[in-house]
């Protein structure tokens, strides 16, 4: 009578293979997670620039996104903490209560994650009815995750109103 199974030897085998793909397929798939997640945060802010450029040129008036953390009044320049699309009717880069309309709210980032722009749309990002960014001029919007800045995404604002979004490596999120 011949017993089968597996030998000691092979079990610590399989054990050490299985040990040795689990070191290198775990700090894989945390990286990609994240990427997933900054493409999707990403993703997110630029369709709401999107938004705010349709509804400025469809209803030929002024739109503007700014950082607020309770969805009613800008009233930080830390985009993470969540924002506001809304109409600037007197186009002071503030929404007025609700005399402005409110377009869309956008809660906060989950706490790991940063997202700030530069000096010129530090507190708001206006568009015109023409789809043209009201200051005129290029900026960047950065997100970071702070565990891992080398893989951050940049959006990219040119004058037109266009917009792309381009991988970009810094060493800290703190910008």
């Amino acid at each position: 009578m011949r017993i089968s199974g597996l030998s000691i030897t092979e079990i610590v085998v399989v054990l050490a293979i299985s040990a040795l793909l689990i070191a290198v397929a775990v700090p894989s798939y945390r990286a990609l997670t994240i990427s997933n997640q900054l493409s999707s945060t990403i993703n997110l802010f630029v369709a709401t620039l999107a938004l705010a450029r349709t509804q400025a040129v469809n209803n030929t008036q002024r739109v503007a996104i700014c950082a607020s953390s309770n969805g009613q009044q800008c009233n930080t320049e830390q985009y993470e903490q969540g924002w506001i699309v809304f109409v600037d009717h007197n186009q002071n880069n503030s929404r007025e209560g609700f005399a402005e309309t409110l377009i869309w709210v956008q809660e906060a980032l989950p706490a790991a994650f940063s997202l700030r722009a530069t000096a010129a749309y530090k507190s708001v990002v206006a568009m015109t009815p023409s789809g043209r960014l009201a200051r005129g001029i290029s900026g960047n919007i950065t997100l970071c995750f702070e565990r891992e800045p080398s893989i951050s995404r940049k959006i990219i604002l040119i004058p037109s109103g266009r917009m792309r979004v381009v991988s970009h490596a810094i060493k800290s999120c703190n910008l």
